[in-house]
């Protein structure tokens, strides 16, 4: 059946009103730390992070969303506060809902990004007076004045987003229509042409990725036509018109090939950008061109110095050593290089210098060998400094060595408020030797087990998988197993696995094929609510295998950086064995 979907998003945003940083009442956490984000849905779905805020339990002063009923008259008005979006969907699939996602404050592209909100809006059926047909159907939402730029995303319920990574300015009015069957999307109303260009951008983005060659970078290029079946795609690649794949020599070609780049060859992609952007010169204020300018700049940076640090990691593996010292060499020479003009004239709020800052200093750890720790400091801006640290600490803070010790270096370091206030909310939430919240999980027969259900034990080594996980097999394979053979008969220590699985059919089939789980283990399930479960959400459980440890009370002993492997996962339990006191000991 014919699937047409049609968005109309209309934003109006005035100067005068609190920012929307300083409406959201509860600021998310780091990666395992997320704390709950106002969403407004009945019925939400399998977001992938995020809590659920039902419109109606919002206090009314909540100014991201709009008890008046009136946003649509006060969109019209000239009175018009705050940012409306209006859509219509034509579509025959039972779509319940689409999703937004705002970025006050630009820290990165998740929806575990502190301050960010991601909301998912209810559909209702289409208003005829709209020009809405039976089946279509619309939804709207408002939001409080902002007096900054703001960066958001559009999607349909769990699909790519049609808009992502758009900002929009305190002022501005568009609207947007994405048309799936076609794959189209065209603007209109006042500010059509900022918005035109935003996407025009994005697109030549892709123009230019596609319109070259694809490049296999590997250490053994001949053996990869040494397969019969990669030789025969080859030769059918060659005799069509399509890209024919370049397989290039990583030991000897790409450092030369990294040593050519050009940021501003002629036909570039910075230079075919600079062109599009002075389309509009005239057209559009100064100021944005500017802006749009240095964020094309910037991104052709990220991507060059995620190319060096790729590199370099491949080198250091493969113990070539030429090639690292050539690297290490050109990462400091490409990092000098990086102009300080351009950094002079980046916005404060701009998205590209979050994500360049953590190309630079990913670049710094691997050709300095330093630490992130270290790494921070070398960061001279203290605008930038202090926004980084909160960025690599909420985004980072799972895997981080040291991760306590820059957190407390950023937190005596930094002096904007906002983000004190967001690294001390960081570091009430790591939590160690607080009781952990909302561990309420199904066993196999259904039932609901707490702390207080799980079998006596000293330490808790608290698991979780999901089906389908490669990882994951590999952690029961290489690690679980062996630690069941070190432990097995050691009461003091549990293992308790949780799985969030999106059905429970799934869980419990996996369960049967012992590809997850070893026997004696206790065995969980978040439920229907799988990775929207409070506990996931609270501690940042969102990628998986992933695993805590609580002594016998629940308390956290730890959070961040537990071992993968069994030789360093072991010693680690032996130790916490060690300082704990028996079961049934009195204190």
């Amino acid at each position: 059946m014919k699937k047409l979907i049609q968005l109309c998003f209309l934003a109006s945003l005035c100067l005068y009103g609190s920012t929307l940083t300083a409406q959201v009442a509860d600021s998310p956490g780091a990666d395992f730390l997320h704390r709950s984000q106002p969403h407004v849905s009945t019925d939400y779905g399998d977001i992938h992070r995020g809590g659920e805020t039902r419109s109606d339990t919002l206090p009314e002063d909540f100014d991201l969303v709009d008890h008046s009923g009136q946003g649509q008259e006060s969109f019209r008005s000239s009175a018009s506060v705050g940012a409306v979006i209006w859509g219509m969907v034509s579509d025959y699939s039972g779509m319940k809902e689409v999703e937004l996602r705002v970025f006050p404050d630009f820290f990165f592209d998740s929806p575990k990004a502190p301050l960010s909100n991601s909301l998912s809006i209810p559909l209702k059926n289409g208003n005829l007076m709209e020009g809405a047909y039976p089946k279509d159907k619309t939804f709207q939402y408002q939001l409080s004045a902002i007096e900054k730029p703001v960066w958001f995303r559009l999607s349909l319920k769990n699909a790519l987003p049609f808009l992502n990574r758009f900002v929009i300015e305190p002022g501005d009015s568009v609207q947007v229509y994405a048309d799936t069957q076609r794959m189209s999307v065209v603007f209109g109303g006042p500010d059509a042409d900022k918005f035109r260009l935003q996407y025009d951008l994005q697109q030549l983005h892709n123009e230019v990725n596609k319109g070259d060659d694809p490049i296999l970078w590997t250490g053994k290029p001949d053996a990869v036509l040494a397969d019969s079946s990669r030789r025969s795609q080859y030769q059918e690649a060659l005799a069509s018109a399509g890209p024919v794949l370049q397989i290039r020599d990583q030991k000897t070609e790409q450092l030369p090939y990294l040593q050519d780049f050009d940021p501003f060859a002629k036909n570039g992609l910075l230079d075919r950008s600079f062109d599009l952007i002075e389309r509009y010169r005239g057209i559009l204020d100064d100021d944005f061109l500017e802006l749009m300018r240095t964020e094309a700049e910037l991104r052709v940076w990220v991507t060059h110095l995620s190319g060096i640090y790729s590199a370099m990691t491949y080198a250091e593996r493969a113990g070539l050593s030429e090639m690292e010292t050539g690297l290490k060499e050109l990462a400091a020479f490409r990092l000098a290089g990086i102009s300080e003009s351009l950094i002079d004239q980046v916005s404060p709020n701009s998205s590209a210098m979050m994500d360049l800052l953590d190309a630079q200093t990913k670049l710094l750890t691997a050709s300095k060998g330093i630490g992130y720790k270290e790494a921070i400091l070398e960061i001279p801006e203290r605008y930038w400094r202090e926004k980084y640290a909160v960025r690599l600490l909420y985004d980072k803070y799972q895997g981080l060595e040291e991760a306590e010790a820059i957190l407390d270096d950023a937190l005596a370091d930094t002096r904007d408020t906002q983000y004190a206030q967001l690294l001390s909310t960081l570091k009430s939430l790591t939590g160690i030797g607080e009781p952990v919240k909302g561990f309420r999980f199904e066993d196999e027969s259904g039932g609901l087990i707490g702390i207080d259900g799980l079998p006596d034990a000293d330490i808790y080594l608290v698991e979780f998988w999901i089906t389908g996980c490669k990882v994951c097999v590999a952690f029961n394979e290489l690690t679980l197993s062996k630690v069941r053979e070190r432990f097995g008969d050691e009461d003091r220590l549990k293992v308790i696995t949780v799985s969030a699985d999106f059905e429970e059919e799934i869980w419990k089939k996996s369960l049967e094929s012992g590809k997850y789980t070893q026997a004696g283990f206790t065995n969980l399930y978040t439920g229907s609510i799988n990775r929207k479960h409070p506990f996931l959400l609270e501690y940042g459980i969102s990628s998986f295998p992933n695993r805590i440890l609580m002594d016998g009370e629940g308390k956290i002993l730890q959070i961040a950086q537990v071992p993968f492997t069994a030789e360093q996962l072991i010693p680690l339990l032996e130790n916490y064995l060690t300082d704990s006191a028996p079961v049934g000991s009195q204190p």
